[in-house]
């Protein structure tokens, strides 16, 4: 650590990780475990949003079906306390 203080180059090997290739071989796994857990994490919540889509269609599907079509739809959008 003090070479490097001093503007000097670091030995890997006296850092004690092991030689190059095994840290190359440990950063490559490690890699390889996030692209997994992200591909497992977008594949599950797809899949979550793929049931909640289906759920949704249902319930609208639903509330058309009880909807009764010969009500009338009116809506007041501008109240006037004054009016009524």
């Amino acid at each position: 650590m003090q070479a490097a203080q001093n503007g000097g180059t670091i030995n890997i090997a006296d850092l004690g990780l092991g030689s190059a290739e095994d840290i190359i071989e440990q950063m490559d796994h490690a890699e390889q475990e996030i692209e997994n857990i992200e591909n497992d994490d977008y594949e599950k919540r797809l899949q979550e949003e793929k049931e909640a889509s289906k759920q949704r269609d249902l319930e609208k599907e639903e509330r058309h079906r009880r909807e009764n079509k010969r009500a009338p739809h009116l809506t007041n959008l501008h109240e006037e306390k004054q009016s009524s």
